[in-house]
């Protein structure tokens, strides 16, 4: 069995994607000469963890129960911090989302880590080291 690295794709802050766009980029990918089995595309679906984050990052002072308002207004959203929807919606806009998951075996070169980072960027996306919670630079 081939030992792998984890990393994941994640949508710009500052903007909404459709549910299923994770879906659909991992398809982009796979016609561009990715491996099925390296990328993983996700599909937004909130739930409850979504509410209980948003209220642990209100509470804390990270974001503000004004701002989710106001975002909610805008987005015609429920203004409730209990709406899965809204407070998703709102978390993906602030911090963007987990759109797909990347499984890059570990003898692969660097040269081809470096051009699935480039061709994800090429999409609009950026890769996030899970173990850093940072953005992957080449």
């Amino acid at each position: 069995m081939r030992r792998v690295r984890e990393f994941e794709i994640w949508s710009k802050r500052r903007e909404l994607l459709p549910a299923d766009f994770g879906k659909a980029l991992a398809v982009r990918l796979w016609a561009l000469g990715v491996p099925e089995h390296v990328v993983l595309g996700l599909n937004f679906i909130p739930d409850e963890t979504d509410s209980l984050n948003l209220k642990s990052m209100i509470e804390d002072g990270e974001l503000t129960l004004e701002e989710f308002v106001i975002f909610c207004k805008e987005n015609s959203l429920v203004q409730n911090i209990s709406s899965v929807v809204s407070a998703g919606l709102y978390l993906e806009y602030c911090f963007g989302r987990c759109l797909a998951w990347i499984h890059f075996p570990e003898d692969c070169s660097q040269e081809s880590f470096v051009k699935l980072v480039r061709m994800v960027e090429l999409q609009g996306c950026r890769v996030v080291d899970p173990e850093t919670l940072m953005d992957v630079v080449v």
